[in-house]
């Protein structure tokens, strides 16, 4: 085996968990995009998201930072919309932009890469406070 796919090889076996915050809808059980509530993906474990830019958070606290809701305005939240958590499993090699290894992400300050492709391990309903999975 060569250096190259001795060096492949090793980034495919080490598994990482990458952040997400999206909205649950009573209305359709969907977890929809904080950007666009249009855009829409099933709430369902190990649910494999195959994209040209995944966008995830390198940290928990960097996604409730830049993307939770405030508990304390009531304006924030509709009823029958939840906060929803998500971790997202993902391999150094399905990175395509950004660095989760960037001394900002390891000084837990956080910051935010795209991945290809990203497997939903983990999900809590911040809203209720509540593991989903």
């Amino acid at each position: 085996m060569n250096k190259a796919q001795e060096l492949s090889d090793l980034l495919e076996a080490k598994k990482r968990i990458g952040y997400k915050f999206m909205l649950l809808l009573d209305s359709d059980n969907l977890l929809h995009s904080l950007a666009d509530k249009r855009l829409t993906i099933p709430l369902k474990k190990n649910a494999v998201m195959r994209d040209k830019g995944f966008w995830l958070g390198s940290t928990k606290q960097y996604v409730y930072d830049y993307y939770g809701s405030d508990p304390n305005d009531p304006e924030e939240m509709s009823d029958g919309e939840y906060e929803i958590l998500l971790g997202y499993e993902y391999n150094m090699s399905d990175v395509i932009t950004g660095d989760p290894d960037a001394p900002e992400a390891i000084q837990d300050q956080g910051v935010e890469f795209a991945v290809s492709k990203a497997k939903l391990v983990h999900a809590v309903n911040i809203t209720k406070r509540k593991k989903l999975f």
